[in-house]
């Protein structure tokens, strides 16, 4: 089950405002085929993206605000999600690349946005040393 997982966005902690971190791999695989009736198979390296829900909190120190200003900035964000809290654990680091965040909802009910975003290069997966 995914909880207790820690989200560090720009050097700031935001897994209490967070409902959804998820890296997604896609792979292209180019297949040829020869005359001789075999073909040849390629599969490139994979193009990751960042899905990610949360609440809308656009305080001066919340996450809506923070991706926000930084897609304006045209600032890329260093990334960090630990799948579990705790020295051990399986993580990953990489830069996404922020775009803005939707504003308002509907009403009565809770302000949300649901984005995807692009990711710089590979990210490191690996486990957390503290």
């Amino acid at each position: 089950m995914f909880r207790d997982a820690t989200l560090e966005i720009g050097g700031e902690t935001y897994e209490g405002a967070v409902g959804r971190a998820r890296l997604v791999p896609t792979t292209e695989t180019v297949e040829y085929p020869t005359i001789d009736g075999g073909n040849i198979v390629h599969s490139g390296a994979p193009r990751w993206r960042f899905e990610m829900s949360a609440i809308q909190d656009w305080a001066l120190d919340g996450i809506s605000r923070a991706i926000n200003d930084a897609a304006v900035a045209g600032d890329n964000l260093p990334v960090t999600l630990q799948l579990k809290a705790g020295t051990g654990q399986p993580d990953a680091s990489f830069v996404m690349v922020p775009v803005a965040v939707p504003f308002g909802g509907d009403q009565g009910q809770i302000l949300q946005w649901e984005q995807d975003f692009a990711v710089v290069d590979q990210p490191t997966i690996g486990i957390a040393s503290s």
